[in-house]
């Protein structure tokens, strides 16, 4: 996109706004712009969020688990206002086996979420609206805590398998609730606000999905311990992976090519590790092991990830 420069006054210069970015970002006269200067190139950017407005959802044929995903995307899409309707007043809890009220689930999702509530409800509809909002300036910190909690969980993971401590386990649910929570509004962050540049959006929306799915594998991880109740002789391959996770947060905040490889080299001694000894454990010990290993292969996706965002 090319822009004509006009010269107003003895020593002022002016380019126009593309009129499609205005209305994105809903900027009017008066309001104040940042403008940052790298060699060759002027970045100019808004604090005002991408506007949505509003959106009606018919939420009739979802069960409770598809339901809470709906609200969830939409949130971190940034719409500002969600009526959700139904036709029933209840909805199936397929991994419980149970019903549920649909505003029970709402609730639960909406606790989950920040800066949105419930603003009205009827026995068919309710209307979610944002009160508050983020800007991107709190993205970083937002995201370090998602890191430092996810680090949390896994140094966890391994004291709790070595003391096959049960109970500690039941509070991964809440720990991933946690984390979730944080997570929705990094992603809703980026989506509303951005980063300035649209290639590191999309690979910084990338690393929070996959967040998403490590936090994930510790959470369904921590019920098969439960049900299983495996006795782990030795739980260096656990411990491995939250080597693996504190290489990988290091390298986010301060990236080189040593800690990639540090981090190649712990994932293959990692596998290695489990393939040399895999008729050594026993089946409770390999059902726990197989459902966590594959976040080694989730932190090579955020290491490619990370690498091409240190090329932009």
């Amino acid at each position: 996109m090319k822009r004509k420069v006009v010269k107003h006054g003895p020593s002022t210069f002016i380019i126009s706004l593309p009129s499609k970015w205005i209305r994105k970002y809903d900027v009017a006269k008066g309001d104040e712009l940042e403008v940052e200067e790298t060699e060759n190139t002027i970045l100019i950017s808004t604090e005002k969020g991408r506007k949505l407005g509003n959106v009606e959802v018919d939420v009739s044929d979802l069960d409770r688990s598809s339901l809470m995903y709906l609200i969830r995307g939409l949130y971190k899409l940034g719409y500002d206002e969600i009526k959700v309707t139904y036709k029933e007043q209840s909805t199936k809890h397929y991994r419980l086996q149970k019903n549920r009220t649909i505003l029970s689930v709402i609730h639960e999702e909406i606790n989950r979420l920040t800066g949105i509530e419930i603003i009205q409800q009827r026995s068919d509809y309710c209307i979610i609206k944002t009160l508050s909002e983020m800007s991107y300036r709190e993205f970083d910190t937002m995201l370090r805590r998602v890191f430092l909690l996810i680090l949390d969980m896994s140094n966890d993971m391994c004291a709790n398998l070595k003391k096959l401590d049960l109970i500690s386990m039941e509070t991964f649910e809440e720990k991933h609730n946690t984390i979730n929570k944080f997570l929705a509004l990094c992603v809703r962050i980026v989506n509303k606000k951005g980063t300035g540049n649209s290639l590191k959006n999309h690979l910084v929306h990338s690393i929070l999905a996959i967040l998403d799915k490590i936090v994930d594998a510790y959470k369904h991880t921590a019920r098969l311990v439960i049900i299983h109740q495996p006795q782990f002789k030795s739980t260096s391959i656990i411990e491995n992976m939250h080597r693996a996770n504190e290489i990988f947060y290091k390298m986010y905040y301060k990236f080189s090519n040593a800690k990639v490889v540090e981090f190649a080299k712990i994932r293959d001694e990692t596998i290695k590790r489990l393939n040399s000894n895999i008729s050594k454990y026993s089946k409770e010990e390999l059902i726990v092991i197989l459902t966590l290993i594959p976040v080694l292969d989730l932190i090579v996706a955020m290491v490619e990830y990370r690498m091409a965002i240190d090329q932009l």
